[in-house]
């Protein structure tokens, strides 16, 4: 197929892309046209695919009848676009000539934060912290590490064969935290 990445989309995309032929607009010359003008041009010389981050081309141009598949991004920064690389693939695939076909940009939930925090008896309460407000809960109350590490392998919010090596690195940092006077 062959494809032409308006000036906003990222061109790291064009390697996750392969067997089509990819260009640039500003390698075909004509990154300087309008929404409309770069659509028209594209059907003239004869691209397959339009392929843009620009969300106002969906509503301020009309590409019905025409036999140009138009792709919109609804993120234009590539750390964004190459989570979503499945997405973009399949709607590169499944898109029509003569329709817009978007790939929404996914809100991802960022990863729990999690936490032993030593208790007065020794021993540990395992804590999640998810989100920019902080939001916390404790998962399991007084356990040692190595009990909270399987509690966690068991719940498959860590793989099983980290928990060795996690248990090392927590107590080692631990006794680090003790001997500057930062533990108990």
């Amino acid at each position: 197929m062959r494809v032409l990445f308006d000036q906003c989309t990222p061109e790291a995309l064009r390697k996750e892309l392969p067997g089509h032929d990819i260009q640039t607009a500003n390698e075909a010359g004509v990154s300087d046209l309008e929404n409309g003008d770069l659509i028209d041009e594209a059907v003239r010389r004869g691209y397959d695919l339009l392929v843009t981050a620009d969300r106002r081309m969906q509503k301020q141009e009309e590409i019905k009848g025409k036999p140009l598949r138009v792709v919109v991004l609804t993120r234009p920064d590539w750390s964004k676009v190459e989570k979503q690389i499945h997405e973009v693939r399949e709607a590169i695939a499944t898109a029509e000539p003569g329709k817009f076909t978007r790939v929404i940009a996914r809100k991802t939930e960022p990863q729990p934060r999690l936490k032993f925090e030593e208790r007065d008896d020794g021993l540990f309460d395992l804590t999640e912290t998810r989100g920019n407000r902080h939001r916390k809960r404790t998962l399991q109350r007084g356990v040692t590490i190595g009990a909270g590490l399987e509690w966690l392998a068991d719940a498959k919010l860590i793989p099983k064969d980290d928990v060795p090596q996690r248990e090392r690195d927590l107590l080692e940092d631990l006794k680090r935290r003790r001997s500057r006077g930062q533990g108990r």
